[in-house]
């Protein structure tokens, strides 16, 4: 007869999650990745760890089989953590251990009753990637943003950020050549708060091209744009698309007329003004 797996929720202390790191099955767990024990570990000190019933395994030796990174990052944190263990896990599990798909950002904000759940938490992700500074090339772009942050932003500004993802989607169906409406979103959620006019502005004229100069930043936002997606590959990134846009807004902004609208080799993400 098979052991029962035992399971319960307790407080880890770095002393307890070294103990148990020195019991680790090396045969059933991934190679540990210093990013990931990083990431876990600015979840905590930031405050935004939230126990799931994802647990740290044990198996019928007592091993370790699932858990390194999160036990690594309690030893580095220095402070107890509260989290599930589960015991007498069979060695067989770890075939299946870390196969599902992780919850997305969308995910989440679904689950918490959001509108347009994925492309919210896909402009809230950029948002937070922009005041962070991570758009920076001398910043660590690659670092992630977790789902607790997206959730607690889309939390904190949900009905500012509902009516401007609408918005968002009401421009991209006129003039869709952005990367995406969450894109456009978080653009709007910035202009907004520069200059909430200036804003509807810029966003009319981008989306219409109506009236617009020969000097106009807004035109020549919209023409890279086309030449852009016009290609049998795309000319600028993601992260260049969005440095265009707050180029041609802060020439917009300030009432500037400019003859070309071009980024730089290397260039220093732009600060929106």
């Amino acid at each position: 007869m098979a052991t029962a797996i035992k399971m319960y929720c307790k407080k880890i202390t770095p002393a307890e999650a070294q103990d148990y790191l020195s019991n680790l099955n090396h045969e059933h767990n991934r190679k540990l990745t210093l990013s990931n024990v990083n990431f876990l570990l600015g979840e905590m000190q930031a405050g935004n760890w939230v126990v799931t019933g994802d647990p740290i395994q044990f198996n019928k030796d007592g091993e370790l089989i699932n858990g390194q990174h999160r036990l690594t990052a309690i030893v580095k944190y220095g402070k107890p953590v509260k989290m599930f263990i589960a015991k007498n896990v069979p060695n067989e599990a770890f075939k299946v251990l870390d196969t599902g798909r992780n919850r997305t950002g969308g995910d989440v904000l679904k689950i918490a009753g959001h509108k347009a759940a994925y492309t919210m938490a896909s402009a809230c992700r950029t948002i937070l990637l922009y005041r962070s500074g991570r758009f920076d090339l001398r910043a660590g772009r690659n670092k992630g943003i977790s789902n607790s942050q997206i959730l607690a932003f889309a939390d904190d500004n949900k009905k500012h950020l509902e009516m401007i993802i609408h918005d968002a989607y009401v421009v991209y169906g006129k003039f869709g050549f952005a990367s995406s409406p969450s894109m456009l979103g978080a653009l709007m959620y910035f202009f907004n708060r520069k200059d909430s006019q200036k804003n509807l502005d810029f966003f009319n004229k981008y989306s219409t091209g109506v009236d617009l100069s020969v000097q106009s930043p807004i035109r020549l936002l919209r023409e890279e744009l086309i030449k852009n997606k016009a290609g049998r590959r795309f000319i600028y990134n993601e992260r260049d698309v969005l440095a265009l846009h707050i180029l041609a807004w802060n020439a917009f902004k300030e009432n500037k007329k400019i003859t070309k609208l071009v980024l730089e080799k290397n260039y220093e993400f732009p600060k929106i003004k």
